[in-house]
């Protein structure tokens, strides 16, 4: 009981402080985003693009040559760091599309491989110019747009050696469907619950 004296009288005098009419109350400092992540010692927290390179981010991976990629609603766009100082300061137009943005992208050489708009996409860039040749192949047919519809990801094993792509497609009672895209675009469909 004593541990709480202190506390409780300091309470009330708070209260009447802040009721006082001739105080108004004033917003707290605004704290940058990255003072609010904790880190171990010896990391430090940049961020790498602001939302004029890259509105509304649904995801993010690195492409073949190592650069970050990042997808929204109607873009994937390639982030470059131009200067070298570990901040992105271009973003090139890969493609115009998914229109529902990606829930997940992958890329296996100079082909990117995403979820969105019709299901599993494949957007090809064999002139090697860092944007899509053309609209995307449909490889296979999904539910997408919710928040949880189809995701893609990769198998532990490299693709080039023998690996595969999961892709996975949800309802609100869990998996209703995954499905393994193979290095030869064979499918393979295996129902599961989760």
């Amino acid at each position: 009981m004593v541990l709480f004296g202190p506390l409780l009288l300091c309470l009330p005098l708070t209260t009447l402080a802040s009721d006082s009419p001739t105080s108004s109350p004033s917003p707290p400092p605004a704290i940058p985003a990255a003072q609010m992540l904790r880190v171990p010692e010896g990391f430090e927290v940049v961020e790498y693009a602001g939302d004029a390179l890259a509105h509304d981010i649904y995801s993010m991976t690195l492409d073949s040559q190592g650069r970050v990629v990042v997808a929204g609603a109607g873009y994937v766009k390639i982030l470059m760091d131009q200067d070298g100082d570990g901040v992105a300061d271009q973003a090139k137009l890969f493609a115009d599309s998914p229109k529902s943005g990606a829930q997940g992208m992958f890329f296996h050489g100079r082909s990117l491989l995403a979820v969105g708009d019709a299901g599993l996409l494949r957007y090809r860039d064999q002139n090697v110019d860092d944007v899509a040749d053309g609209p995307p192949d449909v490889l296979i047919r999904l539910k997408t747009g919710g928040e949880h519809d189809g995701e893609i990801g990769r198998q532990r094993r490299p693709i080039g050696l023998g690996g595969a792509v999961d892709v996975r497609q949800f309802r609100s009672g869990g998996l209703e469907a995954h499905r393994s895209m193979h290095r030869r675009d064979a499918c393979e469909r295996a129902v599961g619950c989760h």
